[in-house]
């Protein structure tokens, strides 16, 4: 794959540029006594000023019965968010850390992957520059991505599905907690869309085609914080499919990636030993919006201060 070509020229130009400073960076070495908690300081200076961005979209997918979740729970979520309620928000006022709702809808869903391509070209690179100018001009050094949206985990089997060539039946998991037959149904659209798309090892072609647009804006959100030298915490499933399509387009991202929290869904675990991450806390969660990151923040925090003392 020629990277190159698979981003906007800017981009890959920026990521270059940092790819070369980490050749001449050192890691700190950090206390091995405090085992997994302990070794997450090796990412950081002296301060942590962290941040957690929840990119909000919903799938047309989701239409076809394959969520407990109303198909416009994202643009829900999203208007409950700007007034500072909903979930993430209450987390960031528990452990003090700066909270943003981003909407990458760009006026619609994502289109229902099964039977067309999700998203237009022209819609692909907007997404990927909302995610990519949301970091950059954070003044945070520690982000934490989450994602809201209806139908967010088939789009993700799907594309794990291709880059991991594995069965997206050994991927498949409950996402939102959905019955059986409701699991049926979507192991069906996804295979549907698995036998329309038509991948030619183009990353970008096949974001086009089976992505979401809140996991491409997550993508674009990655390489800039590895690009301006950011550490990124990852939550769930959706958000480390996200990070594999980054390691895809830009080998090396995964330097940057970080994961502490492990979920019940089947394919996060393999996502992680592919990127040589370690999900030490089963908090059990399956609600998305950031969760896992704001106790993975507390977790780098107290690594901070432990190999201080």
């Amino acid at each position: 794959m020629d990277t190159i070509n698979e981003l906007p020229i800017k981009m890959y130009t920026r990521l270059h540029k940092r790819a070369h400073l980490l050749h001449h960076e050192t890691r700190h070495i950090c206390r091995n006594d405090l085992g997994l908690i302990g070794d997450l300081a090796r990412f950081f200076h002296d301060q942590i000023d962290p941040c957690v961005f929840i990119f909000c979209c919903d799938h047309g997918i989701a239409a076809d019965n394959i969520s407990i979740l109303p198909h416009d729970f994202a643009a829900r979520s999203y208007k409950e968010f700007t007034h500072g309620l909903g979930i993430p928000f209450s987390l960031g006022k528990c452990f003090n850390v700066h909270t943003k709702a981003i909407d990458c809808s760009l006026g619609h869903p994502t289109k229902h992957i099964s039977y067309c391509n999700a998203m237009t070209q022209t819609e692909y690179l907007k997404c990927l520059s909302i995610g990519w100018n949301t970091v950059r001009h954070s003044s945070c050094n520690l982000v934490g991505i989450g994602e809201v949206g209806a139908g967010g985990t088939s789009t993700a089997t799907a594309l794990a599905s291709i880059l991991l060539d594995l069965s997206p039946e050994y991927l498949l998991g409950r996402g939102s907690g959905i019955s059986e037959t409701q699991l049926r149904i979507k192991a069906n659209l996804i295979n549907l869309a698995l036998a329309r798309c038509q991948y030619t090892a183009s990353i970008s072609n096949l974001l086009i085609q089976i992505g979401g647009k809140e996991l491409v804006s997550m993508v674009g959100a990655i390489l800039g914080s590895y690009a301006y030298g950011k550490i990124v915490v990852l939550d769930g499933f959706i958000t480390c499919v996200s990070a594999l399509i980054a390691e895809k387009l830009f080998p090396g991202i995964s330097s940057c990636l970080l994961c502490c929290t492990r979920t019940n869904e089947p394919g996060q675990q393999k996502i992680a030993e592919v990127l040589q991450l370690n999900p030490f806390m089963n908090l059990g969660h399956s609600c998305g919006m950031g969760f896992g990151c704001f106790f993975s923040i507390q977790a780098c925090m107290a690594s901070i201060c432990l190999n201080k003392s």
